[in-house]
């Protein structure tokens, strides 16, 4: 594996075909890929986790004007690209168009704004007045404009893909816009862990390791945590796993695959206590 190939555009192009190509060996060799880079450079995770973020915005962007085209668009999502577009507006000329490698977590906003964003808005104004509400307030929290376009950028992702789920899967413009949903949501900066590591290339498609999105069986899921096990540090993978399983409505399938592991990889003594 050359370093030279580990920088955004390289990054940004492998999360491109995650959002636009067919169920198939391109998304297995995309995903071993990154999986390979994280391996030889730890910073490789977060940069791939937010190309994947970007470049899942604008996709599902266009696949909301593919709705709106044919008219076939709900007011929320047209308010939606709407603030789309005003975001697009203030970023012109900017350089404000790539990640910025800035980790921080959208639950830095405040408690009213978020929940502006998830009660939604049916008017373009309402839109346009929220877009400049959040970065003002990340502008004040942080003297950063760059990462207030960005974490702008985030929130509207993230509605795109909730206001596009809704819809039956028959309705999306492309099949892809499945796989554009699911990673969008998982790569959003909540207040857990996002990492390539656990995006499992199973049968040419992205395989989320979680138990909520995407449901296998008791054998599948252990065949996928032997993949994590190849390329997670055990520690962590234990941890992760004990964590999973302690939530609330836990695929039971994947329940039973993890106790099954954890039973035949106890802790290190050390951890014992």
């Amino acid at each position: 594996m050359s370093f030279d190939v580990l920088n955004l555009s390289s990054l940004q192009s492998y999360a491109r075909i995650l959002m636009s190509a067919p169920t198939g060996e391109s998304i297995d060799n995309v995903l071993n890929t990154l999986h390979a880079l994280t391996v030889y450079a730890p910073d490789a995770n977060w940069m791939a986790i937010q190309s994947i973020q970007y470049e899942s915005y604008r996709a599902l962007v266009g696949d909301a004007v593919s709705l709106e085209l044919l008219e076939k668009a709900s007011p929320e999502l047209s308010a939606l690209l709407h603030a789309a577009q005003v975001l697009e507006e203030v970023r012109e000329g900017t350089a404000c168009d790539h990640p910025t490698l800035e980790e921080c977590e959208l639950n830095m906003l405040s408690r009213q704004l978020l929940e502006e964003w998830w009660e939604g808005f049916h008017s373009e104004e309402d839109a346009e007045e929220l877009v400049f509400d959040t970065m003002g307030e990340v502008v004040a929290l942080t003297r950063n404009f760059p990462l207030s376009v960005e974490l702008t950028q985030y929130l509207i992702t993230y509605c795109l893909a909730v206001e596009l789920e809704q819809l039956p899967a028959e309705s999306y413009p492309r099949k892809e816009t499945a796989r554009c949903i699911k990673l969008a949501k998982y790569c959003i900066p909540w207040e857990r862990c996002r990492s390539v590591d656990f995006l499992c290339p199973v049968n040419g498609e992205v395989f989320l390791m979680d138990g909520q999105v995407d449901a296998a069986s008791c054998q599948d899921y252990l065949l996928i945590i032997l993949q994590l096990q190849n390329r997670v540090p055990f520690h962590f993978l234990r941890s992760c796993l004990k964590e999973r399983i302690s939530m609330p409505c836990l695929n039971l399938e994947l329940e039973k695959a993890v106790r099954l592991w954890l039973s035949a990889h106890p802790a290190p003594e050390s951890e014992v206590i």
